[in-house]
């Protein structure tokens, strides 16, 4: 029998553009870390290609599921967290880039900091060509969630336990802002941190 990974990838599909889907693919298969399963959910794609593009990954991690009609994007996230059976949620969106370190870097700060239920990183946005750097400890990124997103959400990863134990899911009603309204939720719940280092490329179109 398999053993339980550690991580669990999540990724929702839609009508992804097929070379940003495999280029979101390839950056996970190419992770340095490697104990995780990557459950990519398609949300009825009218485009039946994306499914011959992620079949064509023969890598035995990959879970492909459709949903039998679209739930849009909250309940997506949701369904993938209910399938997700790893320690930590690597969240992930379908036309960005996870540097090969990403994995890595995100499961050694979760390990020795039982405190902090959510690790991000600094990200490349493609389009603006820029770094964009978050605030580095929980007091500033707490205090910055008042006035917006201080969590790149896709280049995050989760404590899964945090969300069981506390009830806390995605919200349909805040779609698009569903990722800022999932870290307001967790104020006070845990510790959130970014490393303070590029690990994301985000398509910021």
């Amino acid at each position: 029998t398999m053993s339980i990974p550690k991580v669990s990838v999540l990724m929702p599909v839609y009508n992804t553009q097929e070379k940003y889907l495999r280029e979101a693919v390839e950056s996970i298969l190419s992770q340095t870390y490697q104990d995780f399963e990557f459950i990519i959910l398609d949300d009825c794609s009218t485009d039946s290609n994306i499914e011959q593009v992620i079949k064509s990954y023969s890598d035995p991690r990959i879970s492909y599921i459709k949903n039998k009609q679209n739930l849009g994007i909250s309940l997506s996230r949701n369904k993938l967290i209910d399938l997700a059976q790893g320690e930590y949620l690597a969240i992930m969106d379908h036309d960005d880039i996870s540097l090969p370190s990403r994995f890595a870097k995100q499961v050694e700060f979760l390990d020795l900091n039982r405190n902090v239920g959510v690790v991000g990183c600094n990200s490349y946005y493609m389009v603006r060509g820029e770094e964009v750097k978050y605030p580095i400890n929980n007091e500033e990124i707490q205090e910055a969630l008042l006035f917006g997103c201080s969590v790149c959400h896709p280049a995050s990863m989760i404590r899964k336990s945090i969300l069981i134990d506390n009830n806390i899911r995605y919200e349909n009603e805040f779609n698009p802002a569903e990722d800022y309204a999932l870290w307001c939720r967790l104020i006070g719940k845990t510790e959130f941190h970014n490393i303070p280092e590029v690990l994301f490329h985000y398509r910021d179109h």
